[in-house]
């Protein structure tokens, strides 16, 4: 099948056409980037540790491999081994 000069400018006017939009698209917004803590500094700050993890609590499916909400939660594991630990030397 062979289209004549008139019948290939249609096809290519058509395909360009399809490509363009009438909206303006937008470029996809990024969050701004979050200054990511080591585990150290969230064992040494109980309250941006406690902050943190009801962070990740609210919203486990945009936030629970973020590496603030790993190194918090590792932080508590450390916190509530070493409560452990202290409590069954106590006894």
């Amino acid at each position: 099948m062979m289209l004549s000069g008139r019948g290939l400018t249609a096809v290519a006017f058509v395909a360009l056409v399809a490509g363009c939009s009438s909206e303006t698209e937008k470029p996809a917004e990024t969050a701004p980037k979050a200054e990511v803590f080591d585990v150290q500094y969230y064992l040494n700050n109980e309250q941006a540790r406690r902050k943190t993890l009801v962070e990740c609590q609210d919203n486990p499916g945009a936030l629970e491999d973020t590496p603030n909400c790993v190194n918090a939660t590792e932080a508590a594991k450390q916190v509530r081994r070493q409560e452990m630990r202290d409590a069954i030397n106590k006894g």
